[in-house]
């Protein structure tokens, strides 16, 4: 994405049993918020005081935030990140693409799935 960097939350809850490397998310080259948000109360209340492009999360933090994103009235795309043993079924969403990213994962491999996220989103809504 040329000239505008995207704003990305993190949610770190259980990211580390995917990978040993939290530089990983450092080296994207995005405006990252790392948070370990636990209630879609707390997820809710972020969203709506940050103005985000995308979450990114543990696939087992998906009920979550799927909770808080519906109650968001801007769409917003989400990648969930997980173990390479299974592709679990993606939640279905009305507010923005979804997108599963399993370990292990290079840097730049997470940086293209974050920009098609987003801009599929742009074009979508």
């Amino acid at each position: 994405m040329t000239g505008i960097t995207p704003n990305v939350l993190l949610i770190e809850n259980k990211l580390e049993s995917i990978t040993q490397n939290k530089e990983i998310f450092s080296s994207l080259h995005l405006q990252t918020t790392r948070t370990g948000i636990p209630t879609s109360a707390d997820l809710l209340v972020t969203l709506l005081s940050n103005n985000y492009d995308c979450i990114m999360c543990h696939v087992s933090q998906s009920a979550v935030v799927q909770k808080a994103l519906k109650k968001l009235s801007r769409t917003l795309p989400l990648l969930l990140l997980g173990p390479a043993a299974k592709i679990p079924k993606l939640p279905s969403s009305a507010n923005g693409g979804v997108a599963y990213l399993n370990a292990p994962f290079s840097p730049k491999v997470l940086k293209a799935v974050v920009e098609i996220l987003i801009r599929s989103n742009q074009y979508c809504h």
